[in-house]
Formats: C-alpha cells, structure tokens, sequence
C-alpha cells in the first residue's frame, strides 16, 4: 500500500523513469541509424513524438511483439509490462517532464546500422535491378563463400539492401556447385527458383522477414559450413517492385570448434504435406483455417520458432503433444502482422520426446473485413496462387 500511495503522488518523469524504458524495449530501432523513422534516444527527440507513442502504447501497436505472452514467454521479450505502459502513458498526460537531468541514465551509443559489425565473413549479392514484372519475383544468387576451413555459423543477419522490395530472405549454405552453374546460365545476375534454389544438397542457415533482428545461437551451437561452401540469398520481390534496384548482403558470426553442437533449421510444419485438410486454398469472401500435423520419430531439442503468414493471415499457433498427452506450448499469435515477424527464441531449449506430434493451426480472412488483403476485390488464393505483396 505504500508503494501504491507514493506512486500516485509521483509523476513519472524522463529521467527517472521513462529514459530507461525506451532504452531497453524501443531504441534498438528509434535510434539515428536505425530502421524506425525517428529516434527516441534523446529527451527533445521523445518529448516531440509523445502524442505518436501515447497512441502506439495505449494501442499496443509499439513495441511490436505479436506473440501472446500467457501462452508461452520468450527470450528478449519487447513487450511492456503493464507498470511500464502506465509510467508511459501517465509521463505524456502529465506534459512529458524531464525530471532531474543528472539522474538520467547514460543515453545508447550507436554506431552503426548493424548489429555484427565485426563479421567474420560477410557476402553481399551484386547489384540486381528488378525487370517488369506482373507477379511476385522468386530471384536466387549464389556467391562463392571462398572459406577454406569447416566452420560452424553462431550468428546470422541479414541486412536487406531495399527495404522496400525486399519482401523475404532465405539464406543457403551448398557444397554442390548446382546453383553456382543456374547462377552462370543466366545473364542477368542470378536465376529465378520458387520454393527451392534448385538443388536438393543447399541447407537453410538464415532467414529474414520484415520485423526480423539477427539470429545466435546458444553458446556452443552452431550450424555447419563447410569449407568452400556456395552461400545462395532467395529473395522475394512483390508486385510492384519492376526497375528498383537491390544488393542484400549477410554477415556472419562464425567458430572453427569442432565440438560445436550442430543446429538445423527446418519448417516442420508447413503448407504442403504436413496439411490434415489441405490442400491450401483460400476462395475470394472467404475465411479458412487449417490444420498440420507431424509425428517426430526421434528426440528432439527446439532453440526458437519462426512462424509465417502473409497478408491475408490473421492468427497462427502451434504447439506439442507428447505420448502421455502433455502439451507443449511454441507459440501463439492472436493477431498476425506481416510487418512484424521474428525468429522467436525460448528461454530454455525445448526437449520434444521421440513420437510426440506437432501441430498448426493458421486463419486466414479472404474478405473485405481484412484490411490488410492486397485485392479488393478478393481474388482466389493458393499455393500455387499466393495473393499479391502490395
């Protein structure tokens, strides 16, 4: 109670109070070099958006953290804690304050855009300059990673060369020299592929979506390179995009340890077999939500989830169900936005008994209800048919 009463009678102030909080959940991206459009790393700068973040908080639009927190908690959560939310909103209505600049804490130094600034290696796809087009563009380059060791991968971040055309990218190691010549084959830079990069030896080490931040592994683990391995970037570009130009580059984090645990990224479940009542279709002025389920025949130890959607999505969830029918919670995002997706890390490895079975389920809103459908009117959507990016 006493708590209580002291905080009613206190107005929170920037410095001490709220300075720390946008420290820790929202300058990683308010910052001067930053992907957010302002910064929020100094008082001027906060003050003068304050109607901006009353309306993000009290929404819950910022920070973005789309996973329901009651379903399962993540490592580096961004979400405010009520408390904070409050200090946030009680700071704008009383004028936004400063307080005493003394007790301020030391403001974030950044220095540059990138979260690896010391890669040990980085590979950066040659400039590619987007032909017409009428549908989404599927494009893969392989690069010659020129390693001369076995390596393991502890960190991966992909830095988009056009955030506004690059709508996702998948990252490949391959041994195989498969889509070194589909690379050579064609004379623009790099070749197209959908689904796949053409060659059935290439295994995913990264992966990025809009809203993603870099991936690392826990310490000791890793995901294989092996010497002289192709690194092979598939980029989507959507509708839209003809005649804008891109060079998406990759920085790694990499150990020569041999101990290493060797981690695999994998989409367990995803649209194609693993579907229970597939295949997967959307009708226009429709809503459909579909199930998947896998039975794991051996051991398993999950590091993080990555679930995906596009626009056209509205909620997505997954979890475990064990022999002795324990459920295990992954995730569950109630409300599905396309701008902020993430590789979602467990606060400790999950382990996933031999037999136990995996299970999605996805809604998706093919109506003019949806204010985020890309065809008004809507159009049929498919696998093979995937909606336009716009």
């Amino acid at each position: 109670m006493l708590t209580s009463a002291l905080y009613a009678q206190t107005i929170p102030t920037w410095s001490e109070n709220i300075a720390c909080i946008l420290y820790t959940r929202c300058t990683s991206c308010h910052n001067p070099l930053g992907i957010a459009p302002f910064s929020l790393v100094d008082y001027a700068n906060a003050s003068g958006a304050a109607a901006g973040i009353y309306d993000a908080v009290i929404n819950n639009r910022m920070p973005p953290w789309p996973p329901d927190p009651t379903y399962r908690s993540f490592a580096h959560e961004k979400n405010l804690t009520p408390q904070e939310k409050q200090l946030i909103i009680d700071w704008v209505s009383n004028g936004t304050p400063l307080g005493n600049p003394g007790n301020a804490p030391v403001p974030p130094v950044y220095t540059n855009s990138e979260v690896i600034q010391n890669p040990d290696l980085t590979v950066r796809m040659p400039v590619y300059t987007i032909p017409p087009i009428s549908s989404d563009l599927y494009r893969c380059f392989a690069i010659p990673s020129n390693t001369t060791i076995d390596q393991f991968i502890t960190g991966v971040e992909v830095v988009p060369g056009n955030r506004q055309v690059v709508h996702h990218v998948l990252v490949f190691q391959d041994t195989a020299n498969t889509t070194l010549i589909l690379d050579s084959l064609d004379p623009a830079p790099g070749y197209n592929g959908f689904g796949g990069v053409g060659s059935n030896s290439a295994k995913l080490v990264g992966i990025w979506v809009p809203g993603a931040e870099p991936v690392f592994q826990p310490l000791g683990m890793g995901l294989s390179i092996p010497a002289g391995s192709t690194i092979i970037f598939q980029v989507h570009y959507p509708v839209g995009s003809s005649f804008q130009q891109d060079s998406t580059k990759v920085n790694f984090e990499m150990t020569p340890v041999p101990t290493t645990r060797e981690v695999t990224v994998a989409p367990i479940l995803n649209h194609g077999a693993q579907l229970t009542n597939g295949p997967l279709f959307i009708p226009a002025d429709s809503t459909r939500t579909f199930y998947s389920q896998l039975t794991t025949p051996f051991n398993l130890t999950l590091l993080s989830v990555a679930p995906h959607m596009h626009l056209i999505g509205r909620s997505i969830k997954s979890w475990a169900v064990t022999l002795l029918n324990d459920t295990i919670p992954f995730i569950d995002i109630p409300e599905w936005n396309f701008m902020w997706q993430g590789n979602y890390q467990f606060r400790q490895p999950l382990k996933i008994p031999a037999l136990s079975s995996f299970h999605g389920e996805a809604f998706y809103d093919n109506t003019v209800n949806n204010p985020l459908n890309p065809s008004i009117p809507p159009q049929d959507v498919s696998q093979e048919k995937p909606p336009p990016m716009k």
